[in-house]
């Protein structure tokens, strides 16, 4: 085993680099801390407690985006798409959005949707806002299957204060 700087380590209490190419680290306590068999027992599972925790970080991460709550608005709540990039081209920005609907929508083609994911642009100065694309999906949190997509769906609105289209607005212009 190595620490960090590449020297042996002795385990005092500096926290070692098991494997430099993957990076991941044993987070066993010093000398110091071994003198109660409980505590040790405990200690030595915190590396086996702390691997456990990151690979179901991981797996919730690598199945879907990053998504930072905007709100619960009365037809369920509204997600900002963090993971996605931000297009700006001179007082627009554009950028996706996901909402998780309270109860099942009905399309006007008479399919249900749980949850929508939009591309919306806002004009920063003129203070308004379109969806530029829209996808339905059967399940919460864009899972299930896609049920429609859906171009521009209407002209450039004003931003209703207290509104999500509000909360994207003040957070990119």
């Amino acid at each position: 085993m190595t620490t960090a700087s590449g020297t042996k380590g002795d385990r005092s209490g500096r926290i070692d680099i098991i494997d430099k190419k993957s990076g991941f680290f044993d987070l066993t306590a010093s000398k110091s801390l071994r003198h109660d068999s409980r505590k040790n027992a405990c200690l030595r599972r915190w590396p086996i407690w702390l691997g456990v925790a990151v690979l179901n970080g991981l797996i919730g991460v690598g199945a879907q985006a990053a998504l930072l709550p905007l709100g619960l608005y009365g037809h369920g709540v509204v997600y900002l798409d963090t993971d996605a990039p931000v297009e700006r081209s001179g007082s627009e920005v554009r950028v996706w959005s996901v909402t998780d609907y309270r109860q099942a929508q009905t399309h006007q083609g008479g399919k249900t949707y749980l949850s929508s994911r939009s591309w919306i642009a806002v004009d920063c100065t003129r203070q308004r806002a379109r969806v530029m694309h829209l996808t339905l999906f059967s399940g919460a949190r864009q899972a299930g299957t896609v049920v429609e997509r859906e171009g521009l769906l209407h002209d450039w609105l004003p931003v209703v204060p207290g509104s999500p289209m509000q909360k994207i607005h003040d957070r990119y212009c």
